[in-house]
């Protein structure tokens, strides 16, 4: 869900262990934002670790894929571990 038209999501699924990020992952100020969260690269569901896709500003979807920290996933991929 974007928040304006100008400002473009796209998920992502990240290729370390963890990283922080905004709270808001559709902030386009996430690059000076102070409040952030840990997020994990794989989450619990139904019972096995799967990996986690997460929609996010495309500014943040381009930094962290410029730092090999995430991939870009294509809208409706399946699940992996």
């Amino acid at each position: 869900m974007a928040r304006k038209a100008d400002s473009a999501t796209r998920t992502i699924s990240l290729t370390v262990d963890h990283v922080h990020m905004p709270v808001d992952l559709l902030t386009p100020d996430w690059a000076s934002t102070t409040d952030t969260a840990r997020y994990p690269a794989k989450i619990e569901q139904d019972g096995k670790l799967v990996r986690a896709k997460y929609e996010v500003h495309a500014a943040l979807a381009d930094f962290l894929i410029g730092r090999d920290q995430a991939i870009e996933v294509p809208t409706g991929a399946p699940e992996r571990d």
